[in-house]
């Protein structure tokens, strides 16, 4: 007896433990990746009381114990809901929140669902409740052993169940069933948990790995933009040198600035020259600085000035009959003009602003290789007086006459040897595809030093030497810059436009 009695007992804790209100197999908690556990909902005569009011006219409140239909198939938050779901038991928790003010959260499953036309009262299915209570794969079983279970006598009835009550079976499977699910609960966050963790942790070593990728590259970027800044850096402070050769010309006013002497009433008469010139420099360039450099060369050119002045003049001799003879001349204005073919060499500072304007400046040496004059004088009287006799002799060859050949004289002369001049040159650059280069400026000369040998003591314009015996007077007529300037009397000075085309650049 007691051996069937204790097997009917454990029929009951079987039947017990596999009831889907209980209990959840673990085939079926490994379905789902999200589990969630039907709570424990105990039958409650209260309930019964108002399973007639419909679920959309009942005001749900915590506490209250559902079921969900089949026509819910998502829970609010979006989630598809499982099949073991339906037709459980489940306790509300909580009616309304923050994010669903309509919904109702359950127990357990810890979910949250729409409140009306989804969910059946309990009472309005407590009639029926083994019609919708999902079958458990051992339910055939289990209806044998209830079958057998409600065949025996009421007393042994009683006394399994005073039976099970002693050994406390249901609050042991109730309690085996909670420890259960509490474990797979617990399995099951910690896994997902874990997963989050893990996800996380990816989540912020990709993160850090992306930091410290751009970290790299910004590193990267840095050292190429330092790199970049030192070698402009570089190719600014360079200092680099160039060449130039360069042909070209320039003409403008000129003349030698003749100083007379006081008698002679002198003025200097402005003239031009032309010279063809050929450059060479050499330049130092630090950076984007000003380039600075020497230009030298050869000039060959002409030149051409005059000069006036007036030779009237009265001087007295004793002839060699002891008479005294006073002699005048008038009308000896002269006019004479100076040409020469001149070499220069230049040995200037130059500088080039911004890679179109130039500035030199610095010593020229001009050195006329060949000169020649031209001379024109007016009418010129010659008077001869014998103050003894009181006696006038004009314009006579006896006593002296300027001729007509000797109003208008050319030659060649000795004019300055070597000028040394300073130099002073501006203008604009214009740069060519190519890298040639078209100058053009102006361009100043000021003699500051001249060898001129010249020494006009004892020299006259018009000079006379008188008649002697039977021998006539010499009438001598001399070019005005050797009678009237002295050493120091040439001063030359040119200005003018110059153009220089630089051919070669390297």
């Amino acid at each position: 007896m007691k051996k069937y009695i204790l097997t009917l007992i454990l029929l009951l804790v079987s039947w017990i433990v596999s009831t889907p209100v209980f209990a959840v197999s673990e085939a079926e908690a490994a379905d789902e990746e999200h589990i969630e556990i039907g709570n424990k909902a105990e039958r409650d005569e209260t309930l019964q009381e108002i399973g007639h009011i419909a679920p959309e006219d009942y005001r749900f409140k915590v506490g209250d114990t559902i079921i969900i239909s089949k026509d819910v198939t998502t829970y609010l938050t979006g989630e598809q809901i499982s099949n073991w779901v339906y037709y459980v038991r489940h306790r509300i928790g909580q009616v309304g929140g923050k994010r669903f003010p309509e919904g109702i959260l359950l127990e357990g499953i810890n979910s949250w669902v729409e409140p009306y036309h989804s969910l059946l009262l309990l009472g309005s299915v407590v009639e029926n409740d083994t019609a919708h209570v999902r079958e458990h794969h051992d339910r055939p079983k289990i209806n044998e052993r209830l079958q057998e279970l409600d065949n025996l006598p009421m007393e042994e009835k009683e006394a399994i169940a005073k039976m099970a009550e002693r050994h406390n079976v249901t609050s042991m499977v109730i309690e085996a069933r909670e420890h259960r699910v509490k474990d797979s609960l617990e399995v099951i966050m910690r896994e997902r948990e874990q997963r989050l963790l893990d996800s996380i942790a990816a989540e912020r070593a990709a993160f850090l790995a992306l930091q410290a990728e751009q970290a790299r590259r910004d590193s990267i970027a840095a050292a190429e933009q330092a790199r970049e800044q030192e070698r402009l850096d570089s190719i600014a402070n360079l200092r680099k040198q160039f060449n130039r050769v360069g042909l070209g010309l320039r003409g403008g006013v000129a003349s030698m600035m003749q100083k007379t002497l006081p008698e002679a009433n002198g003025k200097w008469n402005a003239g031009f020259d032309v010279l063809l010139d050929a450059q060479y420099a050499h330049y130092w360039q630090n950076g984007d600085k000003p380039a600075m450099g020497i230009l030298t060369g050869l000039s060959v050119g002409y030149t051409r000035n005059g000069v006036t002045a007036n030779g009237n003049r009265t001087f007295d001799i004793t002839d060699e009959d002891g008479d005294k003879i006073r002699y005048t001349i008038t009308g000896a204005s002269a006019t004479e003009n100076d040409g020469s073919v001149v070499i220069e060499i230049p040995v200037l500072f130059s500088t080039i602003i911004k890679d179109n304007w130039f500035v030199n400046a610095g010593p020229r040496f001009a050195i006329p290789v060949f000169s020649h004059y031209k001379q024109n004088m007016t009418e010129t009287h010659i008077d001869s007086w014998n103050m003894t006799k009181n006696v006038h002799v004009p314009d006579e060859l006896v006593t002296g006459k300027v001729t007509k050949e000797m109003l208008e004289q050319n030659a060649t002369t000795q004019l300055s040897r070597v000028n040394i001049m300073l130099t002073a040159e501006g203008g604009y650059e214009y740069k060519f595809a190519s890298g040639q280069i078209l100058s053009a400026g102006v361009y100043a000369n000021y003699s500051v030093f001249s060898l001129y040998p010249n020494d006009p003591t004892g020299k006259e314009l018009v000079g006379i030497v008188p008649p002697s015996g039977e021998a006539q007077a010499v009438v001598t007529v001399s070019p005005t810059t050797q009678a009237f300037v002295p050493r120091n009397g040439l001063g030359f000075f040119d200005c003018g436009v110059k153009v220089i085309y630089h051919f070669k650049v390297w």
